[in-house]
């Protein structure tokens, strides 16, 4: 199963433009029998990748900030921002969105995703709660509100996860065209949401930075592969 993936977009130490991606990724995601294969950024020969792979899914990846052409947000000078690779996104969901192309983002990606859709971001969450995230990472307690998810979990039990972003999304800035599925109860963080129309959904954490596969993980990934539950 192929699946395409972006990537992290910064300068390198003699001021070059680089692609990357943590190597945890592919390591994850093969061992649920997926191969990823990560997009350039900026590339202007995507639309033929994409044709050529026939991807079965599409991963939007963390690390760095959504830029502010997109957010809205003033960045901080310690970001790793690239409007390439939001432009490189944007493509990708449209893909994926016209052709029902299962999208699963993750940290960063889920934050894209809600902007995507109109939504907002809270610039640094450590303002809401000091130390929720940094040093990084972070751990904190979520609450998984969705049943169906629940069932295939065989649990409703708060679950911890990891926590590497500066940037949130609570409920008052949530897109109106997404959904909540996991969620940080004292603060309101979105850990989870979905797309109730397409096969779209996303996570605030990492789950290939995780030492062990969680349930919650294993769940969302095995039916990100089948296309069930959220990508139906």
């Amino acid at each position: 199963m192929n699946v395409l993936i972006s990537q992290r977009h910064s300068l390198n130490s003699h001021g070059q433009w680089c692609d990357s991606l943590e190597n945890e990724y592919i390591t994850c995601f093969a061992a649920f029998g997926m191969t990823l294969l990560p997009v350039p950024n900026g590339s202007d020969f995507l639309d033929d990748m994409i044709r050529t792979v026939c991807p079965s899914g599409i991963i939007l990846s963390g690390g760095g900030d959504v830029s502010s052409a997109f957010s809205g947000l003033a960045t901080s000078e310690s970001a790793q921002v690239s409007l390439l690779r939001d432009q490189t996104e944007a493509l990708l969901l449209e893909h994926a969105l016209k052709h029902r192309i299962p999208v699963l983002g993750i940290c960063r990606g889920l934050q894209y995703i809600n902007v995507y859709f109109k939504g907002s971001l809270v610039p640094d969450i450590n303002h809401l709660v000091p130390g929720i995230c940094h040093p990084c990472p972070g751990k904190h307690l979520l609450s998984v509100i969705h049943t169906d998810l629940a069932k295939v979990m065989h649990s409703n039990h708060p679950v911890e996860v990891n926590s590497y972003h500066r940037q949130g999304v609570v409920q008052d800035g949530l897109s109106q065209e997404l959904a909540v599925f996991a969620q940080e109860k004292e603060l309101g963080l979105v850990e989870g949401l979905y797309h109730p129309r397409y096969p779209l959904a996303a996570v605030q954490w990492h789950p290939e930075r995780a030492a062990q596969t969680t349930p919650l993980d294993r769940a969302l990934i095995e039916a990100f592969r089948d296309r069930t539950l959220f990508w139906r």
